[in-house]
C-alpha cells in the first residue's frame, strides 16, 4: 500500500511538472524568507543590546558627595552595596582638583579621579598608553596614574609618558 502512494505521487509529480516545480520553489523561497528574517531580527537585537551595554546600561552610579559631617560612602556602606544580589563590583570614585607639573610645564585645576581595578575590568575606558589599574597595583599601592589624551599632549608633548614623573 505505502509503495503503491509511493509510485502514484511519483507519477504525479513527473505529470505536472510545473506545478511541482512551482510547489517546491514557493516551499523554498518561504523557508528561505523565514530563516533570513529571524538571521536579520537577531542580529539586529545583538547589536542593540551590545550598543545599550557599551553605554553602560549594566552599571549604576550611586553618587555620594561628602558634607562637613560625613565623607561620602564609607567602607560599610560599600560592603553592604557589594552584598546585594546580582553586584559583581563595587568601584568607588574620589574625584578632586589639583595641580600638575612635569617637564616644567604646570597645569592648574586639573580633576583627578581616583579609581580601583573593578572600574578597569570592564573595558569601558580606551586608554592610550599601558593599561588600567589591577589588584596587585592597589595592593602594593603603586603609585601609577593614567593621563588623558589632552593633558599628555600638554605635559609631555603627546610622547609616550610611560616611565615619566608627573
Amino acid at each position: 500500500m505505502i509503495k503503491d502512494s509511493i509510485k502514484m505521487s511519483w507519477d504525479n509529480i513527473k505529470s505536472n511538472k510545473v506545478r511541482s516545480f512551482l510547489t517546491i520553489l514557493g516551499i523554498v523561497i518561504g523557508v528561505a524568507s523565514i530563516i533570513s528574517l529571524i538571521t536579520i531580527v537577531q542580529g539586529a537585537t545583538d547589536e542593540i543590546t551590545n550598543q545599550v551595554s557599551s553605554l553602560g546600561a549594566n552599571t549604576i552610579t550611586i553618587q555620594a558627595p561628602g558634607t562637613p559631617l560625613k565623607q561620602g560612602l564609607s567602607d560599610n556602606d560599600l560592603d553592604r552595596l557589594r552584598d546585594l544580589d546580582n553586584i559583581e563590583g563595587i568601584s568607588p570614585t574620589i574625584t578632586k582638583e589639583v595641580s600638575i607639573s612635569s617637564n616644567n610645564e604646570t597645569m592648574q585645576d586639573i580633576n583627578i579621579k581616583g579609581r580601583n581595578n573593578i572600574f578597569f575590568e570592564e573595558g569601558s575606558e580606551k586608554i592610550n598608553y599601558g593599561r588600567g589599574f589591577n589588584y596587585l597595583d592597589l595592593e602594593s599601592k603603586t603609585k601609577i596614574a593614567i593621563l588623558e589624551s589632552e593633558i599628555n599632549k600638554d605635559i609631555f608633548l603627546d610622547e609616550n609618558p610611560i616611565g615619566k614623573n608627573i
